[in-house]
């Protein structure tokens, strides 16, 4: 038998497994801070492996400009989160 959970990951995931129950989908990610540059390309892939009325979307934003990936993250920010979301939601 497995002791209590601590920590702030362990929290994290309880919190994952207990929304997973009710059919809610969240994911949480531990962030160092040399990755910071992938955060917001780490929500992009997430959200279009659990939404697939995004997933055209990412791929039309990032097959028209694959820099996205490697740009600045205020532009990924825009580019792979509020845009998409934007069209999904419009």
């Amino acid at each position: 038998m497995q002791g209590p959970l601590v920590g702030k990951n362990a929290i994290a995931q309880s919190c994952v497994e207990a929304l997973a129950q009710e059919g809610k989908h969240c994911f949480y990610f531990l962030l160092q801070t040399q990755q910071t540059n992938r955060v917001f390309t780490f929500i992009a892939y997430q959200l279009a492996t659990k939404c697939l009325s995004i997933t055209d979307t990412f791929d039309c934003q990032i097959l028209n400009d694959s820099t996205i990936l490697n740009a600045a993250r205020s532009v990924q920010f825009e580019e792979l989160l509020v845009k998409p979301l934007r069209q999904v939601t419009s």
